[in-house]
């Protein structure tokens, strides 16, 4: 068995060339290289670096062939440069490199060297071990397999591959054995060693379905675990035309869907439009919201929360996608992020605040003065600190906007709240958005 490791070009093989302990040969990069690296994971390289060099040191080919191309690759270095140049790869320290009995505990490893892009590293999106179930063995932490792709449609042709766990060295994986089963799949199993059989290629699937995957996965020991693998969902009659929709939620003046948890604990969401060519859809089933077919509920409470729901459409031709629903945030009228506040008044106050861009404004207390009912207005203005200088008020149905110039910005810009009359006054979510400073002044008038 040829047991190979990898080098970056910057670290230790000339040429970027491999060693294969085992047979003594040099081998040149492959189509392999990219299995190696989401085998390995994120391991100590100096580690791994020792450990197949030592392998290699214990087959005479091998370490025989290692230190020829290391003599090589500084012979040939040395005609390109001047005498007084010594050269060895980075991160590489050879001494006496120019004879043929170099013992090769005098090649010393720097850890901290940069490697180039060919040095092995782990997956930049690690699989969740949560989409594996280990199902027996005796290894902790054994690691995980997948397929390729997922979803796929049926005729498709897919690969399924091992991602080792810490209870996997990388020589132990190199050396392991490894037996896969798939359901519903042509062929239906595979096996192989090493690289050889962390992946399963052209496994093809004839039917629409979920369809599952075990992997038996031994050391060289006889230690191993048996995994159930992450299923792979098979579509036939694709699926089209589905939109979810926030059906209770407003947009503000950013466009972000909000519900009131003043008014309502929950987002009602709804999904409409599908269709599927000659199947009928039979299912919806909703993660993050409670649903019964295509309507769901999910819980909101406090201000600053979010929600944003999947539902996955199913037809009767097997087939499953995933619908995503807009995510609405919760706002409380309760607790208004600014309020002006009247006090059993006769007169309307000439208090201001300093509003953020996306504030709101309240109006609560009493109106004291039964003979007086004056329109109320909430006016705002800006020094501007830069371009482009706009803003826009919202209240209800109603919208005031005002642009300015950029030394100058803008000066009472807004409207007409509403009348107000003896009693109890309550003007909710007067809502501003602007560009050119950091806060707008607003006052009542």
């Amino acid at each position: 068995m040829k047991m190979k490791l990898v080098f970056g070009m910057s670290v230790i093989c000339a040429g970027a060339a491999f060693w294969a302990c085992g047979d003594g040969q040099i081998i040149n990069p492959s189509g392999e290289d990219d299995l190696m690296k989401s085998m390995v994971g994120d391991i100590d390289f100096k580690v791994q670096v020792a450990d197949a060099m030592a392998q290699c040191q214990a087959n005479e080919a091998c370490n025989a062939e290692m230190v020829r191309a290391n003599r090589g690759a500084v012979e040939q270095q040395n005609a390109e440069e001047s005498s007084s140049s010594a050269w060895a790869p980075v991160g590489l320290s050879l001494a006496a490199t120019s004879s043929a009995s170099t013992p090769m505990s005098q090649i010393v490893i720097n850890p901290t060297t940069p490697t180039s892009s060919a040095t092995l590293v782990g997956p930049t999106n690690p699989v969740s071990s949560a989409s594996t179930l280990v199902i027996s063995g005796d290894v902790a932490d054994p690691g995980t397999c997948k397929p390729s792709k997922n979803p796929i449609n049926k005729g498709e042709t897919v690969s399924w591959t091992f991602n080792r766990g810490s209870g996997f060295s990388t020589s132990e994986v190199m050396q392991g054995s490894f037996a896969w089963k798939f359901e519903g799949a042509t062929p239906a199993e595979f096996s192989g060693t090493g690289t050889k059989g962390i992946t399963a290629a052209g496994i093809t699937y004839s039917n629409s379905g979920k369809f599952g995957a075990t992997l038996v996965a031994a050391k060289p020991s006889g230690a191993g675990a048996t995994l159930q693998c992450e299923p792979l969902q098979v579509n036939g009659a694709p699926i089209t035309g589905c939109k979810c929709a926030a059906t209770n939620a407003t947009a503000n003046l950013k466009g972000v869907l909000e519900v009131d948890v003043a008014e309502t604990q929950s987002v009602e969401y709804a999904v409409t439009g599908c269709s599927s060519m000659g199947q009928q859809i039979t299912g919806y089933t909703w993660n993050g919201a409670t649903g019964a077919d295509n309507a769901g509920s999910a819980a909101i409470a406090e201000k600053g929360q979010a929600v944003k729901p999947t539902v996955a459409v199913s037809n009767d031709d097997n087939t499953e996608i995933q619908v995503e629903c807009p995510q609405v945030v919760a706002i409380d009228s309760r607790v208004p992020d600014y309020v002006f506040e009247l006090e059993n008044a006769s007169q309307i106050p000439n208090t201001a605040l300093d509003v953020k861009d996306g504030g709101c404004m309240n109006i609560t207390g009493t109106w004291g003065n039964a003979g007086y009912n004056p329109s109320v207005q909430v006016l705002c203005s800006m020094k501007a600190t830069s371009t482009p200088v706009s803003f826009s008020m919202k209240y209800g149905t109603k919208t005031y906007s005002a642009t300015g110039a950029a030394e100058w910005g803008f000066s009472n810009a807004g409207g007409a709240i509403g009348q107000l009359n003896a009693g109890e006054v309550n003007f909710k979510d007067i809502c501003v958005s602007f560009t050119g400073a950091e806060t707008v002044s607003c006052h009542l008038q």
